[in-house]
């Protein structure tokens, strides 16, 4: 059998990488790695370190745990312990990557594990012009319990995954959204350039159009592994 591929689903906010990851992981059975999503699980889940515990003896949840209860950004070297945890546990099928790599530094540390755990990896790039990312995010809508946005089609105001209530986020006002989109540029996308081959999708197309260009570019590779 061919060792097991991992997507790198990239994009910036607003490209609806979020609902073709969804897609693609249930077509192939592939498990879902989405940074934020996974963070934001570990500090409701886990149980807070006792007061005083020496860092050496707190699992990687816990310290993730305490370092966002600080307020602090979680260290990279953290996020890469995350990494490595997930894709031991692959025996079959790959993971899909959202929300990573931020910046060339994750770049070449997911490379390093990827190859220490013998998987393959393609990069798919659903790519949007700022003027687009802008009017999509300031009216989007995500969940208060899991963090997720709804499909474009949905017109509920409860959350089509989970059933919580849809918010506005504070951060999608348009000073926001254009800091984000110069980190993106300057961190983001020097790090998607530490990978060789980029599967570059239009993502400004309808979400249909979106999804059967990935999956039109994916189907051959992953039909390999099967």
């Amino acid at each position: 059998m061919n060792s097991p591929k991992s997507i790198i689903l990239a994009g910036p906010q607003g490209s609806g990488k979020g609902t073709v990851g969804k897609t693609i992981a249930e077509r192939y059975g592939m498990q879902i790695f989405e940074t934020g999503g996974k963070l934001r699980e570990i500090a409701k889940t886990t149980e807070t370190p006792a007061k005083g515990t020496p860092e050496e003896e707190m699992t990687t949840d816990q310290k993730i745990k305490a370092t966002m209860e600080r307020g602090d950004l979680v260290l990279n070297e953290l996020i890469m312990s995350m990494v490595r945890e997930v894709l031991s546990s692959i025996t079959e099928n790959g993971v899909i990557f959202d929300g990573i790599p931020r910046t060339p530094e994750q770049a070449k540390g997911l490379k390093i594990l990827l190859d220490e755990c013998n998987q393959q990896c393609e990069v798919v790039l659903i790519d949007i012009g700022e003027e687009e990312t802008l009017k999509r995010l300031v009216q989007r809508k995500i969940c208060v319990d899991c963090g997720k946005s709804p499909s474009p089609k949905h017109k509920e105001d409860s959350c089509d995954c989970c059933g919580g209530n849809l918010i506005t986020r504070p951060d999608d006002q348009p000073e926001k959204i254009k800091r984000r989109l110069k980190d993106y540029r300057e961190k983001t996308v020097p790090a998607l350039n530490e990978f060789d081959d980029i599967i570059r999708i239009n993502g400004e197309q309808s979400p249909e159009e979106v999804l059967s260009d990935v999956l039109q570019a994916l189907d051959p590779i992953l039909k390999q592994t099967e």
